[in-house]
Order: structure tokens, then C-alpha cells, then sequence
């Protein structure tokens, strides 16, 4: 089909990204999501409930969307929320992809997303020196490490992995040097 039948025939958004959780282990002073430090919020107001979770697959499902991307705050910060969306998004057959900075993984957790069709990964990294990531990031040094052991892990287990560096002033002497990791 050529572009304009294609045009035409979408009936529903391609993609739809749900933002399972504001809270995120990271500060990152770039991050859009700025309220996620108010600690005067309880954890469930800024994360999406069972409930909420299983409406907005079904409507998705309704309303013919093919693809969800998983965003946050940090997806893992909700584990249990996010496997639930995974397990409803596969279920219905829809593709799913996610944004995480994999500090909070383990083995476990990437067996289940590569659990076929597997989920692609987006991870943020915002330097590959430590020191430096550590400081843009607002944690600590050992992140580092975990993020990249998280990503080497993910692609050992067959899981596609792009990795996203927010370019600012701070970081853009060391673009190269990230790329090739």
C-alpha cells in the first residue's frame, strides 16, 4: 500500500506509550517528570493500579492499537504492575517495547522479557564514565555498572537493546565514547 492508502486505512494510533509510574530511582536534572520527587504523594498515586492497568489494555485492545511502549518514572519501580501490563499486552498479541535505565534489574526480570516475542529495550545512559553519570543522573557511582551489566545481560539473553543518551552540554564531549560500548 502506498503511503496515502495507509493514511487513510489507520484507524487507531500506532503506538501508545503508558506511563505505568512516576516514581524513578534517578534525578536526572533533564527529566520532564520533575514532580516525581514530591514525597508528599503516596506511592499509589503515581503509579497505575491493577485495575486501570487492565482497563487500559482492553480499550487499547478495543480501539485496535498494535504497540505499547512501557515509560515511566522507572517501569521497575512498579515490577508487579509491569508484568502485569506485559502479561495482558502479549496476551492480546500487541507489541511491547520498554523504556527503563535498567538499574533496578536482575536476571530474573530479563528472562521474563525475553520470554518470546520479547520485549526491545530503550535504556538511558548518560555517560560512560561512571563518575559522570553518576553526577547527571543524581545517584550513585555503582549505577553505572548495574545499568551496563543490565544491558550485556539483556543481550546475551537475545533481547534487543538501544541505548539513549540525552545530549547536554555536561555529556557531549563523550558521545563517541558511549557509542561504542
Amino acid at each position: 500500500k502506498g503511503s496515502e492508502t495507509m493514511v487513510r486505512d489507520l484507524c487507531a494510533p500506532i503506538d501508545v506509550q503508558i506511563e505505568l509510574t512516576q516514581l524513578c530511582n534517578q534525578q536526572c536534572g533533564h527529566c520532564y517528570n520533575i514532580w516525581r520527587a514530591n514525597s508528599n504523594q503516596s506511592v499509589g498515586s503515581k503509579t497505575l493500579d491493577p485495575s486501570s492497568i487492565q482497563t487500559i489494555v482492553r480499550e487499547l485492545v478495543e480501539n485496535r492499537v498494535p504497540s505499547i511502549t512501557i515509560t515511566g518514572g522507572e517501569p521497575f519501580k512498579a515490577r508487579n504492575g509491569l508484568f502485569l501490563l506485559l502479561a495482558l499486552a502479549k496476551n492480546e498479541h500487541m507489541h511491547v517495547s520498554l523504556n527503563t535505565n535498567l538499574s533496578l534489574t536482575n536476571r530474573e526480570d530479563l528472562q521474563k522479557l525475553a520470554v518470546r516475542p520479547c520485549v526491545p529495550i530503550l535504556v538511558s545512559l548518560l555517560s560512560a564514565d561512571e563518575d559522570e553519570h553518576a553526577q547527571l543522573a543524581g545517584v550513585s557511582r555503582a549505577t553505572h555498572s548495574q545499568v551496563v551489566k543490565g544491558i550485556e545481560t539483556a543481550i546475551s539473553l537475545g533481547i534487543p537493546v538501544s541505548i539513549n543518551m540525552v545530549l547536554m552540554p555536561q555529556n557531549l564531549h563523550g558521545m563517541v565514547e558511549l557509542a561504542k560500548l
